[in-house]
């Protein structure tokens, strides 16, 4: 090989080099800036810090001390990790350690913590795809007391397409109201369509043995107009939640 042919070479892969760099430069700072204003437009939300690293791979940014307050509820983290594949903008994978928080039902709080907490969530054609959420514990405690330990949880909404998405809940669950030494599988499954920005579905609420797979309880849940309903009762309004975020 002469001496200009590898000249030209190296010529040639420093400036793919310095491209990519600029690409990817560019990419985390419009990343960043996103995320910093969409956090910014929430009252109720407050973070520390925000900082992109991770040259020249994937991008990870990480947020310190993060904050979320609502009349329904109280999160805190003191780190929240959202990587990004800088060729592939449509996934972007959550993690958080730990979070903390409350949840407000009726002037009644539930105090919960979550550990190993990682997210995807997937865009398809700038739409909402789908999002994948798993977490290896949740605890729960009311009024300083522990009424129930999740293990293994998964939590998954999948577009069937653009006004349709499946639901799938599942956990592993030890609960003081069943038996303190016997472990319960909880699922939710089922359908919920989104049109004219109102929320409408029917979801299967199952709780089974998790030793012999015996069915302990089982109720079917509706979701009318926003409102998650059991047996006609109204538990839940998603409309509310989603008005004070």
């Amino acid at each position: 090989m002469s001496k200009s042919a590898l000249k030209w070479i190296i010529i040639f892969l420093f400036s793919i080099l310095l491209l990519y760099s600029a690409y990817w430069l560019i990419v985390s700072s419009q990343f960043k800036s996103q995320v910093s204003s969409m956090l910014g437009e929430r009252n109720n939300i407050s973070y520390q810090s925000m900082f992109v690293s991770g040259f020249p791979y994937r991008m990870n940014m990480q947020i310190e001390n993060l904050e979320i307050r609502n009349e329904f509820t109280e999160m805190k983290t003191d780190q929240l990790f959202i990587d990004l594949n800088p060729f592939d903008l449509e996934k972007i994978m959550l993690r958080i350690p730990k979070i903390n928080g409350d949840v407000i039902i009726e002037n009644e709080v539930l105090n919960f913590t979550a550990t190993n907490l990682a997210a995807r969530i997937d865009f398809k054609e700038q739409n909402f795809d789908s999002l994948r959420l798993i977490s290896d514990k949740v605890d729960t405690n009311y009024l300083q007391t522990n009424i129930a330990e999740f293990n293994k949880i998964k939590f998954y909404i999948i577009s069937n397409n653009f006004d349709s998405y499946n639901v799938e809940i599942k956990s592993i669950g030890n609960t003081n109201f069943y038996s303190a030494d016997k472990t319960i599988l909880i699922e939710l499954i089922g359908n919920i369509e989104n049109k004219n920005n109102e929320l409408n579905g029917e979801i299967q609420l199952n709780i089974l043995n998790n030793d012999t797979n015996e069915t302990i309880f089982s109720m079917p849940l509706n979701v009318i107009n926003g409102e998650l309903l059991a047996l006609f009762f109204p538990i839940f309004n998603f409309r509310d939640l989603f008005s004070s975020i």
